[in-house]
């Protein structure tokens, strides 16, 4: 009893000092805290001045408060600050406990800033080479033989890739020879640039005219990196009075998780889909409380992000007849496009066309009106034949969920003249489109769409269509179109549906009507082998008005594809011949593959013949005598995983790796390199000096190489990278020794039936 009263007597006096302090001379004390009622881990400093309790200045970091903009109490050379100064924070002091109990609103915290976290996908190291792709085709009709072939030619390594396209064809006893293009393109992925010279296209921006050219190009490219993001993506504001995880969902789709701590919060760079929806995020904190917060949203790839600039420049010289002259250029001329998004709502754009003949300059707007969609301005001035013309375009589009309707104007004077146009043709001096569309659920999806235009000396045009779409659950689907031609009092009507029969094959029945009651039935069959390739092919006839019947057999090979079709009309009969693919060299690899639109990877596991590669875990190869495959179709500027299947492998090998990342530059080549190896590896039976075996659960690492291996039962230890000899060290809690072992011939599996001794050795 005595001892129990003198404790109280001294806690009394302790907690009587501190009270007395609070209100005298100042003193460090040291204090543990909550916060929101969840303990803090810090013990915190404070001092007790002017009945109110200041805490170190760099205490309020550890605490997570925001720190007051006020004068402080310097007190043993630390600075105080007091705690109610902070905006939003009341708190009690427990003296039996020497405890703060601190209430905070969220203004106490300081703000918070969410961002998508995006990395630039860096490309792979390019591995040159070369490669060939054809399209070769030869027609037999009545009397009459054709053939035609397309090849295009590229040589790719790091300095770009060089490229030359060509047509040639055969009809009527006659050859006839085309260059199609012929380009060097140099492409800068981490600043988005590239440069082509030769043959290119330049883009008509806002109000301008694409036109084929040969010269120079230079400017951005945003699909250097696809998960770039260009347009504004909107944001979500709140607060959090604990550390809280946010379940973000766009249209009630959950899209992403983050944590952040207590205090204000800013979300921005959403994964959301372009056109309007909501964003609702559900914060949920270390209690268990949850807050929604919900915010609408609207995004439009017709903008661009705050500050963000594209830009393209073009100069050289127009080229005609593409695809029929091989080198017909004239009018010199250059062009620049500049687009930027002055803010997130606004984004304007420049361009100035200049050649022999014309000049035109002009502007393009984007413009969201808050969630009521986008709409569009363009305009430009022309000088042709010293004659000035006008052009103005103007839209509006708007989606949300199931609903998007969009409208399009333009209006030109007669003279008006931009590049990519001929010169003596007058150009569309009126021209409408509109459409609208809607998701009915499960009642499917309707669309509409309006079209007219004007042109001085040819005949106007207008026209409406309509559509109808359904998914009869598993059966099928079922589309309806109308086709009407307001000028000429003509139409069509087409119904049309497909029936899955299996995984890779469909059935399709049509039936169209037309002016002058013409009806028109077809049935098909088709049928696609899978991605690995196989035999595939359609069988389709049409009866009616026009009589047709065609039969297709084509075999896809992991090396060209090869398909025939057979057809008869009423206008006669036709048989065709086609193979399609490409012969490429990368590093000392020949090998023909499928026609390669994209990029290529030379695929090496290291000198094992007969394995399967699977890309987009679909086989699509099988390596040579050599060991290594050439596959095609990889997707440029992405990720592509590139695997093999470890059971074609042997079992007495090491696999270091299943899968290859690799990440092609355009039209390029990679090396994905496959680390497998004969093991030469043995089962082994290690004994100690005294003849027992080690025990159990021993730890062994080679000397050497520094792998490490796990002793068995009767000391039997399976050790690998035998193909020389090895000093090994094992180790176990009693002890410790040293054995050499090395090296014996690859074969899965081998015993060694003659014991290893291994001698002991110091710590």
């Amino acid at each position: 009893m005595f001892r129990q009263a003198t404790a109280a007597i001294v806690l009394f006096c302790l907690l009587r000092s501190v009270t007395v302090l609070a209100h005298h001379a100042p003193s460090e004390h040291a204090l543990s805290a909550d916060i929101n009622g969840v303990e803090s881990p810090h013990i915190v400093i404070v001092i007790f001045r002017n009945a109110d309790i200041h805490l170190w200045s760099e205490e309020f970091d550890h605490l997570g408060l925001v720190e007051p903009e006020v004068e402080g109490i310097v007190y043993g050379n630390k600075t105080f600050l007091p705690l109610l100064a902070v905006p939003g924070l009341s708190y009690r002091f427990d003296e039996r406990r020497l405890n703060l109990e601190i209430e905070c609103e969220p203004a106490c915290f300081p703000g918070s800033r969410s961002e998508q976290v995006r990395h630039r996908p860096r490309p792979s190291p390019v591995a040159s080479g070369v490669a060939l792709n054809y399209d070769l085709s030869a027609q037999q009709t009545a009397g009459d033989f054709v053939f035609g072939g397309l090849g295009e030619f590229r040589f790719f390594s790091n300095a770009g890739v060089a490229e030359s396209g060509h047509l040639a064809e055969y009809a009527s006893d006659e050859w006839q020879f085309t260059r199609l293009q012929t380009a060097w393109t140099f492409d800068r992925p981490q600043s988005l640039h590239f440069l082509r010279l030769g043959d290119s296209i330049a883009e008509g921006g806002a109000w301008g005219a694409p036109s084929r050219f040969g010269g120079i190009q230079f400017g951005t490219d945003l699909s250097m990196d696809p998960t770039f993001i260009s347009f504004p993506t909107p944001g979500i504001s709140g607060e959090a009075a604990l550390a809280s995880t946010l379940d973000i969902f766009i249209d009630n789709t959950l899209r992403g998780r983050r944590d952040i701590p207590a205090g204000p919060f800013s979300l921005t760079d959403l994964p959301v889909v372009t056109g309007g929806g909501d964003i609702r995020v559900v914060a949920t904190d270390l209690l268990g409380r949850e807050q929604i917060i919900v915010a609408p949203f609207y995004a439009s790839q017709s903008l661009l992000k705050r500050d963000l600039a594209l830009y393209s420049l073009e100069v050289g010289v127009l080229r005609r007849n593409y695809g029929v002259d091989s080198n017909q250029y004239r009018e010199g001329f250059v062009t620049g496009t500049y687009r930027r998004g002055l803010t997130d709502w606004l984004t304007a754009e420049i361009r100035g066309e200049m050649s022999d003949f014309r000049r035109a300059a002009g502007f393009g707007l984007a413009f969201q009106p808050g969630l009521f969609g986008v709409a569009e301005l363009a305009g430009a001035v022309s000088e042709a034949n010293d004659r000035t013309g006008q052009f103005l375009r103007a839209g509006y589009s708007y989606t949300r969920g199931p609903f998007g309707i969009g409208i399009v104007q333009d209006w030109a004077s007669s003279d008006f003249r931009r590049i990519g146009e001929a010169l003596d043709r007058a150009p569309v001096t009126s021209a409408t489109r509109a459409n609208i569309g809607i998701e009915l659920g499960g009642w499917g999806s309707v669309a509409a769409g309006y079209a007219r235009q004007e042109r001085p000396g040819s005949a106007d045009f207008e026209a409406l269509t309509a559509s109808y779409s359904h998914r009869l659950g598993t059966i099928g689907h079922l589309n309806l179109s109308a086709f009407r031609d307001l000028r000429n009092d003509s139409h069509s009507l087409v119904m049309t549906a497909t029936a899955p029969l299996g995984p890779r094959t469909t059935a399709i029945a049509g039936l169209q009507h037309e002016t002058d009651n013409r009806l028109t039935s077809n049935l098909g069959l088709f049928h696609q082998p899978p991605p690995a390739g196989g035999l595939g092919g359609h069988l389709m006839t049409t009866q009616g008005d026009r009589r047709r019947q065609e039969l297709g057999v084509f075999y896809d090979s992991p090396y060209a594809v090869v398909r025939a079709d057979f057809v008869s009309a009423d206008t006669g009969n036709a048989a065709r011949l086609g193979l399609r693919g490409s012969l490429a060299m990368i590093e000392d690899r020949v090998a023909a593959t499928r026609f390669s639109d994209g990029a290529m990877a030379l695929v090496d596991v290291s000198g094992f013949p007969d394995v399967g590669i699977l890309k987009d875990n679909q086989q699509v190869a099988r390596t040579g005598a050599s060991g290594k495959a050439l596959i095609a179709g990889l997707r440029p500027y992405q990720r592509n995983t590139i695997a093999i299947d470890p059971l074609d492998l042997p079992p007495d090998v090491e696999i270091g790796n299943f899968e290859v990342t690799v990440i092609p530059r355009r039209s390029s080549g990679v090396h994905a390199h496959f680390k497998v190896r004969e093991t030469n590896a043995a089962l082994v039976t290690v004994l100690q000096e005294n003849g027992e075996p080690l025990p159990p659960g021993t730890r062994i690492v080679s000397l050497d190489s520094g792998e490490r291996f796990t002793a068995g039962y009767r000391g039997r230890a399976y050790l690998s990278g035998l193909d020389r000899a090895q000093r090994f060290r094992a180790e176990w809690s009693e002890g410790a020794c040293a054995f050499s072992f090395g090296p014996i011939e690859p074969d899965a599996g081998h015993a060694v039936t003659e014991p290893v001794i291994c001698r002991e050795t110091g710590p």
